[in-house]
């Protein structure tokens, strides 16, 4: 929203029967200088988020009409309707009261009111850094269902015309969807922020102090962070027992064949039988799992940055074992060697990726964190969730470029 005076007056209804008369100069100039020494270390869309601090109005009077915000907030119409002395205004559309809300951001209050009165224009904000504000002053009147109707739609509308989002972009959504108790949206919003996290230690401090700006979310980092490395074990574990399901011959062995061990310095990985055809293939893929850092127990020096790299790796060294020159081996129909290895390990990628689920809020609020889920998904409130989240139309786990922040 452009620059606006004290004196200007907004008219989200030019015929509207009150007038919100919203913020205080007091409160912007305390707020001003701590705000601004907590934003200056953070890059650069912190920075123009800063920017555009500064050219916030102090005070805005906004003309809206009371049936449209009574209707819509019970903390409205409990002011407006009760015996509270707001409820003695004088409603009128000639000679409209004005009713001071000192508490409230100026900017965020007539977002909200132009929801309401389904005037809203999406050009007017930046997104997502704009929107957290107008989801905070919606929940606090009591608006989060019309509010998450409009988060859903800024949303749609700006995935459509961008490749992606930051983390920290991504940090601001997640706020974003827990202040409007957007069950949906958290889920996947998180699922992506997870996918995403570095797994590495010490490399999570922009998304984590942005998660605990005001409003915090308890747990929420902890709980991300928890699960990708869990996660990241699980694939590690997919990516061994894959072996088994390479290696058997049920005409020679009737089922999995006895399983060995491959020594190293450090620790001895299991491997299944093999035959001769596939010894070498079973070698370089063991050894490439090794040298990516996925092998058990996790290296944190040698494993891939996030689970999303994790997932792509996976891919690539299904692709490099495709056209690998092979020791014929001595059984006939042998169904290892009759196996299309890449497409087997690129399933099991393909099928690991599509089965990862986020948080469930729901059981996050009450308080039940072993119930969010780490590993296996909440069905009890999370079922039926459309697919029309998909954070980022671009990034592709088959390519290591469309992974880029």
């Amino acid at each position: 929203m452009a620059p606006t005076s004290e004196s200007e007056l907004i008219l989200v209804d030019p015929d509207g029967d009150l007038i919100l008369k919203v913020g205080s100069e007091r409160g912007t100039a305390e707020e001003s200088e701590p705000n601004a020494s907590q934003n200056s270390s953070d890059g650069p869309e912190a920075a123009t988020q800063e920017v555009a601090e500064n050219k916030r109005p102090s005070t805005l009077r906004i003309r809206v009409c009371s049936k449209f915000m009574t209707m819509c907030s019970p903390v409205f119409n409990a002011m407006l309707s009760g015996s509270f002395r707001e409820g003695q205004l004088p409603l009128s559309p000639l000679e409209p009261p004005t009713l001071e809300l000192p508490e409230d951001d100026p900017r965020s209050m007539v977002e909200l009111c132009r929801i309401l009165h389904h005037k809203w224009d999406p050009r007017l904000e930046a997104f997502p850094f704009g929107v957290l504000e107008t989801a905070i002053v919606a929940d606090k009147y009591g608006c989060s269902a019309i509010a998450r109707s409009w988060f859903h739609h800024r949303f749609l509308r700006e995935t459509a015309k961008k490749s992606g989002y930051s983390r920290l972009d991504l940090a601001q959504l997640i706020k974003i969807s827990y202040v409007l108790d957007d069950v949906e949206a958290f889920y996947f919003l998180t699922l992506e922020a997870y996918k995403r996290w570095p797994t590495k230690k010490n490399k999570s401090d922009v998304f984590i102090s942005e998660l605990s700006r005001i409003p915090p979310l308890p747990k929420v980092h902890e709980i991300l962070e928890q699960i990708a490395i869990a996660q990241l074990r699980e694939l590690t574990t997919c990516c061994y027992e894959i072996l088994s399901v390479l290696c058997e011959d049920r005409r020679v062995w009737g089922g999995l064949g006895a399983h060995s061990t491959i020594s190293t310095f450090e620790r001895e990985e299991g491997v299944p039988k093999v035959c001769d055809g596939q010894a070498y293939r079973m070698a370089q893929f063991i050894q490439a799992l090794y040298e990516f850092g996925l092998s058990l127990p996790l290296d944190n020096y040698r494993k891939p940055a996030t689970l999303e790299e994790a997932i792509c790796i996976v891919r690539q060294i299904a692709k490099s074992h495709v056209k690998d020159t092979l020791v014929p081996c001595v059984n006939t129909n042998c169904y290892s060697c009759e196996t299309a290895w890449d497409e087997v390990i690129e399933d099991m990628a393909e099928k690991f990726e599509n089965e990862l689920h986020g948080i469930c809020l729901v059981c996050l609020r009450r308080g039940d964190f072993t119930a969010c889920k780490i590993v296996t998904k909440c069905t009890e409130h999370n079922d039926g969730f459309a697919s029309g989240w998909s954070m980022n139309s671009g990034r592709d786990t088959r390519n290591f470029e469309k992974l880029t922040e």
